[in-house]
Parts: structure tokens; C-alpha cells; sequence
């Protein structure tokens, strides 16, 4: 493991605490609510986007979407786009968030692997 202590002194890299017995688990429970949450939340959006298609109304922006793509909600727009057949013509979108999804699971191999997480 990475460690940032150096002799005498008590500053430690943020790291350290994911990984700080007294935590047990703590900020990874707290991550993994957070990705669920999220992916639902974009999952919701893509069929709150549809509906306001199919209504002629004021939609959600692209840009929105792809954002909650890149906060962690990939996974959720993933399922949304198919579930409610939504943007699946769109590039952007079939290519971007299959790579978004890619890139975050190498982050999450890396986090894994540095034993940060």
C-alpha cells in the first residue's frame, strides 16, 4: 500500500482512511450507495427524457445525460437507453457510454489494484 507518512510526521494521504481498520468498510459502503443511487437516478432520467419525447415537451439536454453518465451513472443510462429505446440511434450514446462504462471499471481495477479500495 501507498503510504504518505513520513518520519515524525501524522499527515496521511485521504487513501489511507478508505483503508483504516477503525472504518471497516465504511467509505466503500457509502460509495457503493452512492453508485446505486445514481444509476438509478439516470435510469429515471432516460425514461423521464423518453416520455417527454413521445409528449412533444421541453427535454432533458444531452449534455445532462452524458454528465450523469460521468458521475457514475453509466451502468443506469445503459439500461435505460434499451429498456425504454432511447437514444439508440444517437453515436454519442451508443459509443459514449459503452466507453464511459469501459473507462470506469479500469478506474475501479486500478483503485482495486493500488489497494485503495
Amino acid at each position: 500500500m501507498l503510504t504518505a507518512r513520513a518520519a515524525g510526521s501524522k499527515r496521511c494521504l485521504p487513501t489511507e482512511n478508505l483503508k483504516n481498520k477503525n472504518t471497516g468498510g465504511f467509505m466503500l459502503k457509502y460509495l457503493l450507495i452512492y453508485l446505486a443511487a445514481i444509476n438509478l437516478y439516470s435510469f429515471c432520467a432516460c425514461g423521464f427524457d423518453k416520455l417527454l419525447a413521445v409528449k412533444k415537451r421541453s427535454r432533458i439536454s444531452e449534455k445532462t445525460l452524458l454528465t450523469l453518465s460521468l458521475m457514475g451513472g453509466s451502468a443506469g443510462m445503459y439500461g435505460g437507453m434499451y429498456f425504454f429505446r432511447h437514444k439508440t440511434l444517437h453515436k454519442k450514446f451508443t459509443v459514449g457510454i459503452p466507453l464511459i462504462i469501459f473507462l470506469q471499471i479500469l478506474l475501479v481495477f486500478m483503485l482495486f489494484k493500488l489497494d485503495i479500495l
